[in-house]
C-alpha cells in the first residue's frame, strides 16, 4: 500500500498563476527545516477498492502538524487490519466507513465502532489499541472527584486518544510518547505565530485555540501515567493469580497418577499444535479458540482408543514400558 506524507500550501506562481503546493520554497527555513506557519500537512494512502474493483486513492490535507497526518494515516491502517487477509467484503465495507467520516467531515470511526459496524470482533488474545483500552479504563474509574474526571476525559480525548489512540498498549515505546509532546509544541509554535503574524484571517483561525502550557503538560503526564499504571496493575494481577493457581494445584497434581498427567499434557500440546498449524496457513478454525475444546476431545478420544487397542493385542500380564519420556 503507497503511502506518502507531504506538506503543502496555496501559493501561487506569480507568471502561470498555477498554485506551487508542496514545491513551495516558502515551506522550509533557510536552514532547510519546515516552516512551522506556512502550508498545512497532507497524507496519501489508499483504501481498499470498492465491491465493483474500482480503485479508491484517498488525500486528506489542511492539518496542522505532521505528527497529527500521522496519526490519522496510522489510525487508518488499523482500521484496515480490521480485515482478515483475503476478506474483500470486510476490506470493502471499512473502506466505506472511512471514505464516508472523511467525505463528511466526521472524525473517524474507533476500533470499537469499526468493528461493530462490520461484526468483525477482535481476537481475544490480541490486546487491545489505546483507543479502545482508555476509555474503558475512564468508565470504570467510578470512584474519582467530578473535576478529576473530567480533566482526565479532556485528557483522551484531546490529546492521548488522537495522538497515541492507534497504537496498541503493549507496543507504547517512550518514543511514541514523546511524538505527541513534539507535535503538542508545534501546534503551541504554531498558534503563537499566527496570534503575532498581524494578518486577521490567520489570527482568526486559531481564535479559539488554546496554547498547552507547562502545568497543563504535567497534568496530562499525570493522566497518561495513571492509566499506563493501572495497566500494569491488571498484568501483574494476572500473573499473581496464575502464581498462586500453581502452588494451590502443586499438592493435588502429585497425586495424579504420572501416566495420566503425561496422558492429559499430551492431547492439549497435540490440540494447540493443530490449531495454530492451521492458523499459520491462513485457515480459520469454526468458532475461532473455541474449536480447541472438540479438537482435544478428538485427541482424547483417539488416544483412549488406541490404548484400548493394544491392551487387546498386548497378551495377557504383558505391558509396554516407556522411556526417556
Amino acid at each position: 500500500m503507497r503511502k506518502t506524507i507531504f506538506k503543502r500550501c496555496g501559493c501561487r506562481h506569480p507568471e502561470t498563476g498555477r498554485q506551487l503546493g508542496a514545491a513551495c520554497p516558502r515551506l522550509r527555513r533557510p536552514n532547510g527545516a519546515w516552516h512551522s506557519t506556512h502550508g498545512t500537512w497532507h497524507y496519501q494512502t489508499e483504501l481498499p477498492p470498492t465491491p465493483d474493483g474500482k480503485r479508491r486513492p484517498l488525500r486528506r490535507g489542511g492539518l496542522a502538524t505532521s505528527a497529527q497526518a500521522q496519526t490519522e494515516r496510522d489510525h487508518i491502517a488499523a482500521l484496515l487490519a480490521i480485515a482478515e487477509p483475503g476478506d474483500t467484503y470486510t476490506a470493502a465495507r471499512l473502506g466505506d466507513l472511512i471514505s464516508h467520516a472523511i467525505r463528511t467531515r466526521q472524525p473517524l470511526p474507533t476500533l470499537t465502532q469499526a468493528r461493530l459496524a462490520v461484526h468483525a470482533p477482535r481476537d481475544r488474545l490480541e490486546l487491545p489499541a489505546l483507543a479502545e483500552w482508555l476509555p474503558e479504563w475512564l468508565a470504570g474509574r467510578r470512584a474519582l472527584k467530578r473535576n478529576t474526571y473530567r480533566s482526565y476525559e479532556s485528557h483522551l480525548r484531546l490529546y492521548l486518544i488522537p495522538h497515541l489512540g492507534p497504537i496498541r498498549i503493549d507496543r507504547l515505546t517512550v518514543g511514541h510518547i514523546n511524538d505527541m509532546y513534539d507535535a503538542i509544541s508545534e501546534r503551541n509554535d504554531h498558534i503563537r505565530a499566527a496570534r503575532a503574524s498581524g494578518d486577521p484571517a490567520r489570527i482568526g483561525a486559531v481564535k479559539t485555540a488554546r496554547i498547552v502550557g507547562a502545568s497543563s503538560i504535567h497534568k496530562l503526564h499525570g493522566t497518561l501515567r495513571a492509566a499506563l499504571n493501572a495497566a500494569i496493575v491488571g498484568a501483574m494481577a494476572a500473573g499473581v493469580v496464575v502464581i498462586a493457581l500453581g502452588v494451590v494445584l502443586r499438592h493435588p497434581l502429585t497425586l495424579v497418577p504420572e501416566n495420566w498427567l503425561k496422558f492429559g499434557v499430551g492431547a492439549i500440546l497435540s490440540a494447540f499444535g493443530v490449531f495454530w498449524f492451521s492458523e499459520g496457513l491462513g485457515v480459520p478454525w469454526p468458532g475461532d479458540a473455541a474449536s480447541l475444546l472438540p479438537i482435544l476431545a478428538a485427541f482424547l478420544g483417539a488416544s483412549w482408543l488406541a490404548v484400548r487397542m493394544l491392551r487387546s493385542i498386548l497378551p495377557t500380564g504383558a505391558h509396554v514400558e516407556a522411556r526417556n519420556v
